[in-house]
């Protein structure tokens, strides 16, 4: 459309030798009009097949409007595999694992301190803290532990109320009454009274906004307790935020070495762990042109 306004749509004039004009024009401009005739088709074209290749996809995966309910459903959220990954297949986690316990273990700390871990999708922030999480001599220092995964669609009561099970369920306590009625303001409430006057690490797992943290960040007792909390999150500003005011830190997760990339891509490429030789000059093009993360 706009090059049709730029070559035919200028001010018409009734005068005779503009009319003389305009025939001339016209008829030079027989190509170029074909031209855009030609482009119009070319992209009607396009849209129809782009068209037809969606309703393709849809049949396929069933997302149509009318099962766009259930495809959700069915989406498989591959974070809760990094719980459950053996140590000895994560690679790359010894310092940054090293680090996390020297703050959980600072003997000068009080009330209440939160440690970030920053990086981008995929760098092993969720499998390094739950090694942290799971390690013994952190386990020790905490009467509570909660493992909490937030995301980017967390309703706020629907956590609190979850963190309230997995707490009373860690000492064996019934739920509250009404739990299930129970406004946001009351669950906080709850929370912060349980956590009063005892020691826990709760982890908030995959946080997306300042919003998530700012709505519970009061959840927990900052005097009379001895308690950490630790975030990951893909975003410098949240965890800056969350740990400037308490004091805490933040440790940036970054890529493995090429040499740890190496192992990791061929323990999780090949079975047996070494790459085969008629594919060595492939995995090394792979290993070059691929940051290899460490899950």
């Amino acid at each position: 459309m706009d090059k049709f306004m730029l070559r035919f749509a200028g001010r018409r004039s009734e005068a005779f030798f503009d009319c003389i004009k305009r025939i001339y024009v016209s008829l030079k401009n027989l190509k170029a009009r074909r031209q855009i005739s030609l482009e119009m088709g070319a992209i009607r074209s396009r849209m129809k097949s782009i068209s037809e290749s969606q309703q393709r996809y849809k049949d396929i995966y069933g997302t149509s409007d009318q099962e766009s309910g259930r495809a959700k459903s069915t989406w498989y959220d591959s974070r809760g595999d990094a719980l459950l990954l053996e140590e000895a297949k994560a690679v790359g986690i010894e310092k940054p694992k090293k680090q996390l316990i020297q703050w959980l273990s600072a003997t000068d700390a009080c009330g209440l301190k939160v440690i970030s871990v920053v990086g981008t999708s995929g760098l092993g922030k969720t499998t390094l803290v739950k090694k942290v999480y799971d390690d013994p001599t952190v386990k020790i220092h905490f009467s509570s532990h909660v493992w909490m995964i937030v995301s980017n669609s967390f309703e706020l009561e629907e956590l609190l109320r979850t963190m309230i099970r997995r707490l009373v369920s860690e000492v064996k306590q019934p739920l509250p009454q009404g739990i299930k009625v129970m406004d946001a303001d009351e669950m906080k409430e709850f929370i912060y009274k349980f956590l009063q006057h005892r020691s826990y690490i709760i982890v908030l797992d995959d946080v997306w906004r300042v919003g998530a943290w700012e709505a519970i960040r009061y959840v927990f007792p900052r005097s009379e307790a001895f308690g950490f909390i630790i975030i990951t999150s893909h975003f410098q500003s949240i965890c800056h935020t969350s740990s400037i005011e308490t004091n805490g830190h933040v440790y940036n997760l970054e890529p493995l070495s090429q040499e740890k990339s190496k192992t990791l891509f061929c323990g999780k490429a090949f079975l047996g762990g070494s790459c085969p030789s008629y594919l060595a000059e492939i995995a090394e093009i792979v290993l070059k042109n691929v940051k290899v993360c460490p899950l």
